[in-house]
């Protein structure tokens, strides 16, 4: 008995010397490496390092109807502001619909999408697929101007000569017209306290009712538990910067 498992040994080592040998081993272990395809992400991007902890801009993947990342890789922040980002994401699998460079969470739920590129139209091959985000301001701010007030706002507040309450919400002026600034119809409050979102003004029209009474109920505009309502009070609360 003590002979056959010496042989049985003898030929395992054997064949594992073989596969060694002729390169088979080095090929099954490439194989693993390279399952599923490559991206690589191309681009000049801003403020990465503006966001708060907790969130993260990244190259990820998700399946359709769901909004968790099934694989994603973070963008650097060691990167001074629109200098050339080059990044590989390896390994997709064939659940993945779509491609995003967006924000998510701790939880790797999508935030905010910055771009996004459907499987269906990439011309994936052998090679890796490259993705050209252009240059992109990237930062927290950047997120509440692009979803929610040049989705939601603009309209009201930035349109034309006067613009509701006073409060310009276009790019570029936005920031200056929240932050520390005295609101409108409450000078002793400001439009957005840093570091207290239950204390300023456009956290409190968007999250209760007060507006209710106003002719437009600005609680109607973001649902409750909506991402870029946290993501509002989270960029106050963290000195909205």
């Amino acid at each position: 008995m003590r002979r056959k498992k010496w042989l049985v040994a003898v030929g395992c080592l054997a064949v594992l010397a073989t596969a060694c040998d002729d390169g088979r081993i080095a090929e099954a272990e490439t194989s693993l490496q390279e399952a599923g395809y490559s991206v690589r992400l191309t681009g000049n991007f801003r403020h990465l390092a503006q966001w708060a902890d907790g969130y993260s801009v990244v190259l990820a993947g998700f399946e359709e109807d769901n909004d968790y990342a099934v694989i994603l890789k973070a963008l650097p922040l060691n990167q001074a502001d629109s200098s050339e980002v080059v990044m590989d994401l390896n390994g997709i699998g064939e659940e993945v619909a779509s491609l995003r460079l967006c924000a998510v969470d701790r939880l790797r739920e999508r935030v905010y999408d910055f771009k996004t590129w459907l499987v269906t139209d990439l011309e994936l091959h052998g090679d890796t697929t490259v993705l050209a985000a252009g240059t992109l301001a990237a930062g927290m701010y950047d997120a509440l101007q692009q979803g929610l007030f040049n989705k939601t706002c603009i309209a009201c507040h930035g349109a034309g000569e006067r613009p509701a309450a006073g409060l310009n919400l276009l790019e570029g002026e936005s920031r200056a017209m929240l932050v520390g600034h005295p609101a409108v119809l409450q000078p002793d409050d400001l439009r957005v306290w840093p570091g207290k979102a239950d204390a300023s003004i456009l956290y409190r029209m968007l999250a209760t009712g007060m507006s209710a009474g106003m002719g437009i109920d600005h609680s109607d505009m973001l649902p409750a538990g909506d991402q870029l309502l946290t993501l509002l009070k989270t960029w106050i609360d963290d000195g909205a910067k």
